[in-house]
């Protein structure tokens, strides 16, 4: 879903006359080196330093006529070493001193230094294959078409072919024929493996073109597989897995792939119309192949990228008289463009074209550049998996650079041509339709535009050579805006969300362009200069810019957000952003951005990730593409190339927030479920707002399986402080509001609901919720729930038992069916229980076979521990003369219940001997005084009395009590 844009583009022209032979650069210095020169002089070596302003020159041993074989830098060694086909070789040192250190008598027809800069191989004139040191020491020396490959099979003849019986009809297989191409230059190639262990030659032998893998000590690893006239390009991809060259057949031209062992890997077709093929060369990461061709229009350079075993054309470089290209080899995406009369100075930057407006009718929709075809899918409507598309849009030539509309929804995109002077401007109406082509715009000749940005419907922004260009689209006018061709701009990009347009200088310093073409002016400062660049709205702050480096650097104005920025995007109210560790962290777009309030500075800890709401682990490799403005889908490219759609917490918690705010419940619910949110939120977000909408919550909702997931979920927690704190200044705002416990919230919600949900004319449909309600009560209120059941009939009360056990324990509700003296009740919840019969059946029958209603009673509360309810049954059994008064005291006495025996008993005539019964009990635990009390109480014992009050040394009461009339105690006594 990447596409290629040119960051920088500076150009360099040699003196009227003077041409290009070769070229090379040096990547920690950013120099480069041209041996250059005239016909009729001799060559020179022309040092560029990184401002590409010349600041040496050496005369050179030899004329400019001659040809050369190649030249290249010595890093370790700081010299520049150029070889000639004549055979003579030269170094040239960081002084500009020249010395000619050998001469090649059998000529030199290839030559190639291995990427560790240790081996050089030679391929001599006379076909010989020559392998030598840095010091220039022969280290072998074998001939280039000989020999046997190290791994070659021995053959005896078994299974041939020539062996077979083929039958008496069968003819001779017509032999493979490979021929050259019309095209072929005749010379040699060599290209090594990006780990310096093998390289492979290409050549031609026997009239054909062939292929050889050789191992670094110059052993013949393998052979290429006979292909119908195979070109002399030849690139080994620095990874190592593939090696590329070109063949033509009768109606295509096409890349060709082989393995180490010589085996073809595939292809692709190149573009109609291209013609010969002069060079092929990976970059250093190998994801993106150059390719120098001719076309219709001249040579280019086309740049070409794979995903999803498919290869897209991603960029096509135009420039006068192209000759070659070369990689960097430390900047993977920066190459220097070789032209007859001087070089071209790219510089790229892989990004998505995606649409960035805020507004709700935004088709989040993405442009895939392939050539002259434009692949756009709509994500809001349809997640279409490259390499295919939607919709495929064709432009009269190849697509440089994609730009989407800045205003309105943002549905709209232009593009820019790759002779940077023509943009095709595509209007799109919200949903799956088809773009549909507006006009032609035709920038000035000289405007060399390498960027675009649609600010207005009728103002188009260009970044070009001269500067920065604003285009009145129906006026047809162009003014380059003043004072912008000095700054060194290098991005282009418009902010809808903040309705500017962005203008990134290369010392990290933001402008915002005037759309009046007066002069930018500045919004920020970045630390470093950034490839990437947004802006977000963050009230008091004003306009942040948001901006990520090649360097993986991502900042906010000022300050770093992370170290290890592999993308990122920028929504109104969020940003997101991926990190080399694979995770997706989120962070508020609002002040704290900047300040830091309530966001973690750096990178931080992210073993975490996924832990909490703004961290989500994810694929290794993965990369953000868009993410919807105001939904909560992220659109993810994986390594492979697969697009992966995911929902962040943060983002599902953003539309629950909005949609509760905006008394959406149901659709906040839906959310919640299809996410696995914690449904307390839908309470806690606004705990005074949704009681007043109790009644509108159920109207919303009204599918009782919804209500149910809803009610059984409560808890006595507020998640908004534990679990979802939220993120940015507003999560430092939630955590200092409280602990998080929000006691007798489970209750109060059940209550709240409960005359709701019965007060409505589809009261029956939603028995079950009232039911949860009930249940999920703090303590649950098991016993009512039952009296709800019991009300109902048959057929309605069994499945409203079935749901009640499905929400608690059997055992539960069986013994509270006990508790309600319902034996039939019990029995069927009994029957659905796992119990085996013989113990629940006659316990039923011995309860049943009581004939004393209040014997009954008492023996179910008694099972069930419930000692005070079953002695009041007790009592009263006892009255109705069922039970003994043994029994009633010893009962009374294992379960120390005598005060509420005393009080069932008052004015019964058994009543002082149950104060016996307790002065008794309260003896036998030496709690003299209160015995003595009960003992008086029964107005029978005064002898106990005394002994409790002597057993107290209470003396003086014992007594005075001993001397009242009618104790019983003599004087004597």
């Amino acid at each position: 879903m990447r596409n290629l844009s040119v960051l920088e583009e500076t150009a360099v022209a040699l003196p009227e006359g003077v041409r290009v032979l070769d070229l090379c650069v040096d990547a920690v210095e950013s120099r480069t080196f041209v041996v250059a020169g005239d016909s009729t002089a001799t060559a020179q070596l022309l040092t560029y330093d990184r401002a590409y302003l010349l600041t040496s020159t050496a005369a050179l041993p030899f004329a400019a006529s001659e040809r050369i074989a190649g030249m290249h830098f010595l890093m370790e060694r700081e010299q520049v070493v150029v070889a000639l086909e004549s055979g003579d070789i030269c170094t040239i040192d960081s002084s500009g001193a020249v010395d000619t250190v050998g001469t090649v008598d059998a000529r030199i027809a290839a030559w190639r230094w291995s990427p560790d800069d240790e081996v050089l191989v030679l391929v001599t004139g006379e076909d010989r294959l020559l392998l030598m040191t840095a010091d220039f020491d022969v280290l072998g020396e074998s001939p280039l078409a000989a020999g046997q490959r190290e791994d070659a099979p021995v053959s005896v003849g078994w299974g041939a072919r020539e062996t077979q019986y083929q039958g008496r009809d069968a003819q001779p297989a017509p032999e493979s024929v490979s021929r050259l191409s019309g095209d072929d230059d005749m010379r040699v190639r060599v290209s090594w493996r990006g780990d310096a262990q093998f390289f492979a030659v290409s050549f031609v032998r026997q009239g054909a073109r062939a292929l050889r893998v050789f191992a670094r000590d110059g052993r013949v690893h393998s052979e290429g597989e006979g292909a119908e006239t195979l070109e002399h390009t030849l690139a080994w991809k620095p990874s190592g897995r593939l090696i590329a060259a070109t063949a033509r057949r009768a109606h295509r031209h096409e890349v060709v792939f082989f393995e180490r062992n010589g085996l073809r890997h595939g292809e692709f077709a190149l573009r109609a119309g291209t013609g010969r093929v002069r060079e092929l060369s990976w970059n250093a990461e190998s994801s993106v192949l150059a390719v120098v061709a001719e076309t219709r229009d001249g040579a280019c350079v086309q740049l070409w990228a794979d995903k999803n075993y498919h290869w897209y054309l991603k960029q096509e470089l135009r420039a006068r008289d192209v000759v070659r290209a070369v990689w960097d080899p430390e900047e993977s995406l920066r190459l220097t463009v070789v032209c007859a009369r001087g070089f071209v100075r790219v510089q790229l930057h892989s990004a998505a074209a995606v649409a960035h407006a805020a507004s709700l009718e935004s088709n989040a929709a993405a442009c895939v550049v392939d050539g002259a075809r434009v692949l756009y899918t709509p994500f809001a409507h349809a997640n279409v998996p490259p390499p295919m598309a939607l919709h495929t849009l064709d432009a009269p030539m190849s697509v440089r650079h994609v730009a989407f509309a800045a205003f309105g929804a943002g549905n709209g995109f232009a593009l820019l041509l790759a002779d940077q002077r023509t943009v095709v401007l595509y209007e799109c109406d919200a949903g799956k339709a088809r773009p549909r082509e507006l006009r032609y715009v035709e920038l000035p000749a000289d405007a060399r535009a390498r960027q675009v940005a649609w600010a207005e419907r009728d103002v188009l922004v260009s970044l070009g050579a001269g500067g920065v260009s604003v285009t009145d689209v129906a006026a047809g006018s162009t003014r380059v805006c003043a004072g912008s061709a000095g700054m060194g701009l290098a991005v282009l990009a418009a902010a809808p969300l903040v309705g500017q347009v962005l203008a990134a200088g290369a010392g990290g310093r933001v402008y915002s362009v005037a759309l009046d073409a007066s002069e930018p002016w500045a919004l920020a400062q970045l630390p470093a200069p950034c490839a990437e660049v947004d802006a977000a709205d963050c009230g008091a702050l004003g306009a942040v810019v948001v901006g990520r480096t090649a360097r993986n650097q991502l900042y906010a104005n000022s300050r770093l957000l992370s170290a290890a920025c592999s993308s990122f995007f920028l929504r109104r109210d969020m940003l997101l952003f991926t990190t080399t560790t694979h995770c997706l962290r989120v962070a508020a777009a609002d002040a704290s951005l900047v300040t830091g309030a309530g966001a973690a500075d750096g990178d931080g800890d992210e073993a975490a990730a996924g832990q909490g709401e703004a961290r989500r682990r994810i694929e290794r490799g993965a990369a953000i593409v868009l993410a919807a403005p105001a939904g909560d889908a992220v659109v993810f490219q994986m390594p492979r190339g697969n697009l992966e759609t995911v929902r962040p917490r943060a983002l599902v918690l953003a539309a629950v927030r909005r949609m509760l705010d905006a008394r959406e419940y149901r659709r906040a619910l839906a959310a919640c479920r299809a996410n696995r949110i914690d449904m307390n939120v839908l309470y806690d977000h606004a705990p005074a707002a949704f009681m007043a909408d109790v009644d509108a919550f159920v109207a919303q909702v009204r599918e009782c399986d919804l209500l149910n997931l809803f009610v059984s979920g409560l808890r006595d927690e507020d998640v908004t402080r534990t679990m979802y704190p939220g993120i940015g200044a507003d999560r430092g705002a939630r955590a200092a509001a409280g602990s998080g416990d929000s006691a007798g919230k489970t209750t109060a919600v059940c209550r709240a609901l409960r005359p709701v949900l019965q007060a409505r004319a589809d009261a029956a449909r939603l028995l079950p919720t009232v039911l949860t309600t009930l249940v999920c009560e703090r303590p649950p209120a098991i016993d009512e729930a039952l009296g709800v059941i019991a009300a109902l009939g048959a057929d309605e009360r069994d499945a409203a038992l079935t749901h009640l056990l499905f929400l608690t324990d059997v055992g539960t509700v069986y013994d509270a069916a006990l508790g309600r003296y319902d034996l039939a009740l019990a029995l069927r919840v009994a029957e659905r229980s796992q119990r085996d019969p013989r113990e629940y059946l006659p316990e039923l029958r011995a309860l049943r076979a009581l004939e004393s209603e209040e014997l009954r009673r008492f023996t179910i509360d008694a099972q069930l521990r419930r000692p005070a309810r079953a002695l009041g049954h007790l009592c009263a059994a006892y009255a109705e003369g069922a039970c003994a008064w043994d029994a009633l005291v010893a009962y009374v006495d294992e379960h120390a219940l005598h005060r509420e025996c005393l009080a069932l008993l008052a004015g019964h005539a058994r009543a002082p001997d149950m104060h016996v019964a307790y002065g008794d009990a309260l003896a036998r635990d030496k709690q003299w005084a209160q015995a003595a009390a009960a003992y008086m109480l029964s107005q029978r014992a005064h002898a106990q009395a005394v002994d409790a009050l002597v057993a107290g040394r209470q003396w003086q009461l014992a007594l005075a009590l001993a001397a009242a009339p009618g104790s019983g105690f003599g004087a004597q006594r």
